[in-house]
């Protein structure tokens, strides 16, 4: 189980919530500055938190590991089209498109 270091809450629900708390929503915002989508610039308190495996169709988890700030034209994209998403082992975000383009997110600044 994973836990924020500050307050103690817990950060891993696996399948048991949908909805991240706010310390899940806190702990992305210190993993990353703003939205994942490469074609924006918003910070991150104006994106939504998002499944990387979406949670309905992919039975992604709701913990630290699946959760990311995506805003709503990201998200419509990603559920869209065959974009796909995936977790590096570094905690970066590789966004790949249907054409095989590949974009990185920045490292977490920790």
């Amino acid at each position: 189980m994973f836990t924020d270091p500050i307050s103690g809450e817990k950060l891993t629900y696996d399948r048991t919530r949908y909805r991240p708390t706010q310390a899940q929503r806190d702990w992305v915002a210190i993993r990353f500055e703003d939205c994942i989508d490469p074609t924006c610039a918003r910070p991150v308190t104006d994106t939504d938190i998002d499944h990387l495996d979406e949670w309905a169709r992919d039975a992604g988890p709701t913990n630290e590991d699946n959760l990311h700030p995506l805003c709503d034209t990201g998200n419509r994209r990603k559920n869209l089209s065959r974009i796909h998403n995936q977790r590096q082992p570094d905690g970066t975000v590789s966004i790949t498109t249907p054409t095989g383009y590949t974009v990185t997110t920045e490292a977490a600044p920790f």
